[in-house]
């Protein structure tokens, strides 16, 4: 009985915490299967008929941590895939270690991690579009429909941290991972 108890209590856990249950979308949206949706651009300036979309996205992270060394993800890199009809992009930096001075409960960023500045500027035509954005080694993604006027368009994402489960639950912490995404257009939540 208390095996079975256990079984139950293993599969709750594991439906809650998604347990690997984002990998199978993550790697389907990850895989391009159409190369006509959009072009990477250096300029946010619009062609007239077309639309500019600037996708900004910050996050704080590390692999781990000994001592005062902290490690980065390096293998495979930390990084966001973004796909857009069916046509992807990776989002990639070089990230940059940050110590940021002040108290965790009223950021969540605050301490020592490194920060990654994933932005990509596309070009494509304006109307609606599938968004899915995935951070794969965090095993998060999220899909959004979104609708593009002519001229420029930003779209902002930004991480939902996780909070420590036994101190402090009600305050997320960058050094948990993220539990989410949270994704604007044009200053608007979607």
């Amino acid at each position: 009985m208390k095996t079975f108890v256990n079984l139950i209590l293993v599969v709750l856990l594991a439906s809650i915490t998604g347990c690997a249950g984002n990998r199978d979308l993550i790697t389907k949206t990850s895989i391009a299967s159409r190369q006509d949706i959009f072009q990477e651009v250096q300029t946010a300036q619009a062609v007239p008929g077309r639309t500019v979309l600037k996708v900004e996205f910050s996050i704080k992270n590390f692999k781990a941590r000994f001592i005062n060394t902290y490690y980065k993800h390096t293998d495979p890199p930390y990084t966001s895939v973004l796909n857009i009809d069916g046509q992807t992009a990776v989002l990639s930096d070089d990230p940059v270690l940050e110590d940021l001075p002040g108290d965790f409960k009223n950021n969540p960023e605050v301490g020592t991690g490194w920060r990654y500045n994933f932005n990509k500027t596309l070009q494509l035509q304006p109307g609606k579009h599938h968004v899915s954005i995935s951070v794969p080694l965090s095993d998060v993604i999220i899909e959004k429909d979104i609708d593009l006027k002519e001229g420029n368009n930003i779209l902002n994402i930004s991480p939902i941290y996780n909070a420590p489960v036994t101190r402090y639950p009600k305050f997320p912490r960058f050094s948990k991972d993220i539990r989410g995404l949270s994704v604007k257009l044009n200053n608007q939540d979607i």
